[in-house]
């Protein structure tokens, strides 16, 4: 097997892993890897003018993805609550269908709606104590957001012969998550007639699961966060609370978007890492698809290792006819 040996200032990882795919040699591998560097700011602040200061004196207001990141906040800061750039805008899901990545979508495909089509009830979606992203239809036709835990009949469909909905009422009581095994789908609704066949499927008057939920919270770049290392305090209190903040311990909480308050920035480092490559094998790496299938598991390969943001690229190194023949020509050779 061939090693792989990388370079690079300060590297905590492995200089060398083991692939099962042996690297002709005469290549070299440019990578660029992003590193954020995090800064506290003593400004008081709304979240928007803060993520307006950030954007223009670093990258954003801080993307905080892994207790690695955590780590590199080692600035001490005495305040209760910053702001950091998480944020769950309800212009996104407030009375509307939106189509940011903490907007509402159907479950059969995790997208978004074709269509703008929604009938909330009145004052419906609040998500109430932060804890309500799934979706029922109330006994007037009309829809509200709950708790996902919570036990309710539901609605599924299926597509007929004709491409049409036809949607199916199922009388057992389970959470929105677990009605997804049944049948085919939880009901996926885009204007006022399916609505009214998903309402006249449903014998009773009582709340029904349909296939609509969202993933609240997402950074000020609109890319979505697993990472989550929320306080207990999390609770929308007051139905305003739509911003996130981070106390010294690093706990995370929402708060008022309004409120003023220091916050974290961070700027993007772009580090470029050479990798030499060498082995020996008959495999033809002129190919553009060899290079290309290459390139996805190195990028998978280093991914797992704990690399983030990777760009990836090959460079042939010249040959060496081709630095005689510049030695010669006094030419510079292109590396």
């Amino acid at each position: 097997m061939a090693c792989l040996f990388l370079f690079e200032e300060n590297s905590t990882m492995d200089h060398c892993f083991a692939l099962r795919t042996l690297l002709f040699f005469g290549f070299i591998l440019n990578t660029f890897s992003q590193v954020r560097e995090f800064h506290y700011i003593n400004m008081s602040k709304t979240w928007d003018e803060a993520r307006q200061y950030c954007r223009e004196k670093y990258t954003d207001l801080a993307k905080i993805e892994s207790k690695e990141d955590i780590s590199r906040l080692s600035a001490p800061f005495s305040y209760t609550w910053v702001w950091f750039g998480l944020r769950d805008d309800p212009q996104s899901w407030k009375d509307t269908m939106g189509s940011d990545a903490n907007s509402w979508r159907w479950s059969t495909s995790g997208e978004t709606g074709q269509t703008a089509y929604h009938t909330w009830s009145l004052g419906e979606p609040n998500y109430i104590d932060a804890n309500e992203t799934c979706v029922v239809m109330t006994g007037t036709g009309q829809w509200a957001d709950r708790t996902c835990s919570l036990q309710r009949n539901f609605i599924c469909f299926t597509i007929t012969e004709r491409n049409e909905k036809e949607y199916v009422h199922i009388s057992a009581q389970e959470t929105w998550s677990s009605a997804l095994t049944y049948h085919t789908d939880l009901a996926m609704i885009e204007n006022e007639a399916e609505n009214a066949e998903a309402r006249n499927a449903n014998p009773a008057t009582s709340e029904v699961w349909i296939g609509l939920y969202r993933v609240p919270w997402i950074w000020a770049d609109e890319s979505q966060t697993f990472f989550q290392p929320w306080h207990f305090s999390l609770n929308n209190n007051g139905g305003k609370q739509h911003c996130g903040t981070e106390n010294n311990v690093h706990q995370w909480a929402d708060e008022d978007c309004g409120a003023r308050r220091p916050f974290i920035c961070h700027r993007v480092l772009t580090k470029l890492t050479i990798v030499r490559i060498k082995s020996v094998t008959d495999i033809d790496w002129t190919d553009p698809a060899v290079n290309s299938q290459i390139l996805q598991q190195l990028g998978a390969l280093l991914t797992h290792r704990g690399w983030t943001d990777l760009k990836l690229r090959w460079k042939r190194l010249p040959s060496k006819n081709h630095k005689e023949k510049c030695a010669k020509s006094e030419c510079k050779s292109q590396v």
